[in-house]
């Protein structure tokens, strides 16, 4: 082989691993198709929280999000592991539709809600009062 021919192959050999890298990474839950979560230079990243009471029944308050920025599951998820970490919440997000389902053993503080998800990097979409009640 020549010179030309070795410095085609690394340069090859060498976009292979780093492609093959991401995708691991991706694959695995540690990094988001779209870069693990919010591309704001602000966004916390959240622990992983579990819930572990999904009875709705033991949820008597409930709020309705919409959630702007969201590109994939993993965005979903840092939204969820951001409202869930306030105590007795159980959030779900749905990508498709954009909503946060928000459920509480207690009042909910809808100020407190929108600024953790404004603390993961993503955005709160607000519907005119018109299009809301149709």
């Amino acid at each position: 082989m020549n010179a030309s021919t070795l410095v085609i192959v690394a340069v090859i050999v060498v976009l292979a691993f780093f492609a093959g890298r991401r995708m691991f990474a991706v694959y695995f839950g540690n990094k988001g198709c779209c870069g693990g979560g919010s591309t704001k230079p602000y966004a916390k990243k959240f622990a992983n929280v579990t819930v572990e009471d999904t009875d709705e029944s033991h949820y008597p308050y409930a709020l309705e999000l919409m959630i702007g920025g969201m590109t994939c599951c993993n965005c979903t998820r840092a939204v969820e592991n951001a409202i869930n970490s306030l105590p007795d919440v159980w959030a779900t997000v749905d990508l498709e539709s954009r909503k946060a389902t928000v459920r509480s053993k207690q009042p909910l503080d809808q100020d407190a809600v929108e600024s953790l998800v404004d603390a993961a990097g993503y955005y709160i979409i607000r519907l005119p009062k018109e299009a809301a009640e149709n």
